[in-house]
């Protein structure tokens, strides 16, 4: 999947054409709710009505992107409280974090941390290690996935009916479509048992 290409561009970064995977499931839900576009320009034919892009065209911003911007607003944050209160690098660390079990100052806590109180208050520092963690276990959750989904159509092309074939190419296809448009997979109805029994009993 490394050299497909996406729809998406990010618009701090600059990268072009990634997959959905490199955003959020929250960046792509905002993408599809905001207005969208204006029509596109008419066309030379007056037979022909113009169409609207499919794109909202809102503004994206991948993983790396959204994760680099807070760890920036948190410095400014802890930065703002110095500023504000300067006796906080003065005071002793008192503070327990919960992460790293580190005794620290007031300025190396959020707001919301400090009011979790200390049995769950964690640093700065812990806060943005457990964001990184959650990022890399779901993208090793999703190439977990891929390769289980690989795996098994080729041991359904290798002993497999066609059914079980058919089955194991669908779930695959399915799962990288998902990366690459970021949309989940709808599960429809098999069809069993339309037309059964019509006509059935009639004139009795």
């Amino acid at each position: 999947m490394a050299s497909w290409a996406g729809a998406f561009d990010c618009s701090a970064c600059g990268r072009k054409r990634l997959l959905a995977q490199e955003f959020s499931k929250k960046m792509l839900e905002r993408r599809k709710q905001a207005p969208p576009p204006p029509l596109s320009p008419p066309p030379p034919s007056p037979h022909v009505l113009p169409r609207r892009p499919q794109d909202s065209g809102a503004p994206l911003r991948c993983k790396t992107c959204v994760a680099a911007a807070a760890e920036d607003e948190r410095a400014a944050a802890a930065a703002a409280r110095l500023a504000a209160d300067p006796s906080l690098a003065a005071q002793p660390a008192r503070l327990l974090c919960a992460g790293c079990q580190r005794l620290l100052g007031a300025a190396e806590f959020s707001r919301a941390q400090l009011s979790k109180g200390e049995a769950k208050q964690r640093c700065a520092a812990c806060v943005g290690a457990a964001e990184a963690e959650e990022r890399e276990a779901a993208a090793a959750r999703r190439a977990h996935e891929l390769g289980e989904a690989a795996r098994q159509l080729r041991s359904a092309e290798a002993c497999g009916s066609a059914a079980e074939r058919c089955r194991a190419a669908a779930a695959l296809a399915a799962l990288e479509a998902q990366a690459v448009t970021g949309l989940t997979p709808a599960v429809l109805g098999n069809g069993r048992g339309r037309g059964r029994g019509r006509g059935r009993g009639r004139g009795r």
